[in-house]
């Protein structure tokens, strides 16, 4: 088995600031300590040092779970708007199947539900995304139209078929767990 070098666990301890937020207190509670000559309370301030990073892994394993609890239901409301989006643009209008994708990732119930699992961009993407869908809809077909409300027509379809390039970017805050590299989550 190799022993990592110290450039190696020196990278690693700068990767996580806890980490080197800890090394800094452990220093600086040594210094002090012999400094002032009480050296005796060294063992309570490992103690001390020890209880803080397990309740600091604690809480990142809450939030981690938080996070993974949360995923489910928002990979449902993301997964519709990509159907959505995809049968809108398969078809290059709104139809039976577009209506209901889009009813379940931001229109009616789960645009309220949408709310409470993701944060002011989403909702403001939802409610961007409603006005274009609401024009789509009420304009089904480009037929017998002048060439402003045909160009307005098409700006709302370019805003649904942005969706498939810029939905995994404005969701990657609520969906994105890290990237698995040589093993380990980073």
């Amino acid at each position: 088995m190799a022993i990592p070098d110290f450039q190696e666990i020196k990278n690693t301890a700068l990767e996580n600031k806890f980490i080197s937020l800890l090394l800094a207190l452990f220093i600086i509670g040594v210094v002090i300590a012999f400094l002032v000559g009480k050296a005796d309370i060294l063992p309570t301030f490992f103690v001390s040092l020890i209880s803080l990073s397990v309740v600091y892994g604690t809480a990142q394993d809450s939030k981690n779970k938080l996070r993974l609890e949360l995923f489910e239901k928002r990979y449902e409301i993301y997964e519709d708007l990509i159907k959505f989006a995809s049968n809108a643009l398969m078809y290059g209008n709104i139809n039976e199947d577009a209506e209901k994708a889009a009813h379940e990732s931001f229109r009616g119930l789960k645009y309220h539900k949408s709310q409470f699992l993701f944060g002011d961009d989403i909702k403001d993407y939802f409610y961007e995304l409603n006005k274009s869908y609401s024009h789509l809809v009420s304009h089904k077909t480009i037929n017998n139209k002048s060439e402003q409300q045909i160009e307005k027509w098409y700006e709302h379809l370019e805003k649904v078929q942005d969706i498939v390039k810029n939905a995994p970017e404005l969701f990657k805050p609520y969906l994105y767990f890290g990237d698995i590299k040589g093993g380990k989550i980073e």
